[in-house]
């Protein structure tokens, strides 16, 4: 039995997911006005993104498909269960498009970034592979691409056929903890370099890509100062150098980002929404870039949308205006009624002209041709390909791990561990309480660093892992630390707002460890302790996926070199060192 001693961490409230009654009053007035002729309300639901929930098919997402002409649909974590289901899902789902007349099949799309963001892989239904930053760090555009080709394979094998990646936004100085390590780094051309690559992978393994967020994720000045520069100063922002390459390289489609719109700002409402995204739309992307493409929104997440779901309809219409071409629409059916139903009272009231319609059904029309026919599409998806894949992905995701942990400073060579301890030792994790990566639904939630527990527990005989919580250290954890030999230190996002008491909780262990061994490790976003050179040993593993925690245990106990380069930096920080290369005394996938 493994020496390791894992204590509860202190009881909080259990979470608790209300589930709304969903009305199912869909049918609104003037849905079939002779002034709207059949062709465009086709056309209109090739413009529609929606999403749903239920692990099979309801009757409101057979409603949105045979009524409303609904051409897209997005997966999501309540739509996904096992690769078995989620491959009869699509195939049904294809099935009521075919039957209503559709000329494609249907862009049924997921966000499978990896990493922190991974609706399919979870490791067991399919392969977990590492995310932006982590595939960052790994400095290694044709890992990205590899890793992106089999994450492709897997999707398609469950039927799904468009990925919402790459993300193409670049770190701002100081970190953007909106984006964090979605992202593959601050270094514009660095982004740029890993998107295509992500993008081509993911081509090459037969499902389209949406690269988001365009512009960038802003900050209110960056905006302003997108928005009131000249067209030469625009392409020189260093957010739109990542997209001006993969627009050059050949993009699918292009998510928009949220700040495109004006907001609460004195100046907002929906002729000033309209005119900015149309500016960065039609001026920024399409002229100055050269994209001819499909371009998404999310239209629930526009400001209008966020303060008032009653005018989700008006959003819509905004976004078209602007010129998106497909719109998403994530809320209950209703409200996608209405958003739908919008766009039909202001094609009749002109106030969207019927050439902005078929100008982006043409667009996603060119997009389905590329990659959609009904004989893929109806071929049965074969979820029983998974496991193969899988095996043949395993050495692909591991590889990229090993190659992504990085070891940011080790002033007093702590590493590798063993050196400075005996076998007799304990060792003391104390790791944050934090929300599981993947949570089946009616189960309790587990520990994701007791996979980091376990993994260090078979390398060092007496490992006592103690969760600390945002109230901090407590006279249990004090004693513990007081006992120990050395203590593993875990940060997880320690400089959001809710978070940022695990920074008081770092300094208060790293005094009580006066000449203690203290390794730190950030499990997510790099920036936890980057800039506090007291805490002399730092690790990023940059996702708290099993993979990544098994590998920095092997960091840590020297069986594996830290290989990874870190993707972001501080401006006037010293050059950043490395581990020296170890020897591994067994692979890692003899001991995990």
């Amino acid at each position: 039995m493994l020496g390791l001693h894992y204590l509860q961490p202190p009881r909080a409230e259990a979470e608790h997911l209300a589930v709304g009654q969903i009305e199912n009053e869909h049918a609104l007035s003037g849905r079939n006005s002779p002034q709207i002729d059949e062709d465009t309300l086709r056309y209109v639901g090739q413009m529609i993104m929606v999403i749903f929930d239920g692990l099979s098919v309801t009757p409101d997402i057979q409603m949105m498909i045979e009524k409303y002409h609904v051409g897209n649909i997005l997966l999501t974590a309540r739509n996904i269960r096992d690769a078995v289901q989620v491959a009869t899902l699509t195939q049904e789902l294809q099935k009521i498009a075919q039957a209503a007349g559709f000329n494609y099949p249907l862009m049924i799309g997921i966000e499978q970034e990896n990493g922190m963001i991974s609706r399919l892989g979870d490791g067991i239904r399919a392969t977990h592979f590492p995310g932006s930053m982590a595939l960052g760090a790994t400095r290694s555009p044709n890992q990205a691409f590899d890793i992106a080709k089999a994450t492709a394979k897997e999707l398609a094998a469950v039927g799904i056929n468009w990925n919402f990646a790459p993300v193409l936004d670049v770190i701002s100085e100081g970190g953007n903890t909106n984006v964090s390590v979605r992202a593959y780094g601050d270094d514009p051309q660095l982004v740029g370099r890993f998107g295509v690559a992500f993008a081509e992978g993911l081509r090459a393994g037969g499902v389209g890509h949406c690269a988001k967020h365009f512009p960038g994720t802003l900050t209110e000045s960056r905006q302003r100062s997108l928005f009131q520069s000249k067209p030469s100063d625009e392409l020189e922002n260093p957010e739109l150098i990542p997209f001006r390459r993969a627009v050059a390289a050949g993009l699918d489609s292009v998510m928009l980002s949220s700040s495109i719109w004006s907001g609460n700002s004195a100046e907002g409402g929906d002729d000033n929404d309209a005119e900015r995204a149309t500016h960065v739309i039609g001026e920024v992307l399409r002229r100055q870039l050269g994209y001819d493409g499909v371009t998404v929104c999310d239209a629930t997440d526009m400001p209008i949308a966020v303060n008032d779901t009653n005018k989700v309809g008006e959003a819509v219409v905004t976004a078209i205006r602007a010129g998106c071409d497909i719109i998403q629409i994530y809320q209950n059916p209703t409200v996608q009624t209405q958003g739908i139903e919008a766009v039909y009272e202001a094609i009749r009231s002109k106030h969207i002209q019927r050439s902005q319609i078929h100008r982006a059904y043409s667009l996603v029309m060119r997009l389905k041709e590329h990659y959609f026919n009904w004989r893929t599409a109806l071929a049965a998806p074969d979820p029983q390909k998974l496991p193969d894949l899988m095996q043949q992905h395993k050495t692909i995701s591991r590889k990229a791990y090993e190659n992504s942990l990085t070891i940011v400073r080790d002033e007093a060579s702590l590493i590798p561990l063993s050196s400075r301890i005996v076998p007799r030792d304990e060792v003391l994790l104390l790791s944050p309480v934090v929300r599981p990566l993947h949570r089946t639904a009616g189960e309790p939630p587990i520990d994701p660093f007791e996979c980091l527990g376990r993994s260090l527990a078979k390398r060092h005989p007496h490992i006592i892992h103690a969760p600390y919580t945002a109230q901090g250290i407590t006279q249990t954890h004090v004693a513990l630390i007081k006992r120990c030999a050395a203590v593993i230190f875990v940060t997880c996002n320690a400089r959001r707002p809710n978070a940022r008491s695990q920074v008081q909780t770092a300094t208060a262990v790293h005094r009580l460890c006066y000449s203690k061994p203290m390794i730190n490790m950030a499990v997510c976003d790099p920036y936890d302790l980057l800039d506090d050179r007291k805490f002399g040993t730092y690790l990023c593993t940059y996702e708290y996926s099993p993979t990544a925690l098994e590998t920095a245990a092997a960091v840590v106990f020297g069986e594996r070199h830290a290989a990874g380069v870190l993707p972001v930096h501080l401006p006037g920080a010293p050059a950043l060192r490395q581990q020296r290369h170890v020897n591994p005394l067994y692979s890692l996938s003899e001991i995990c």
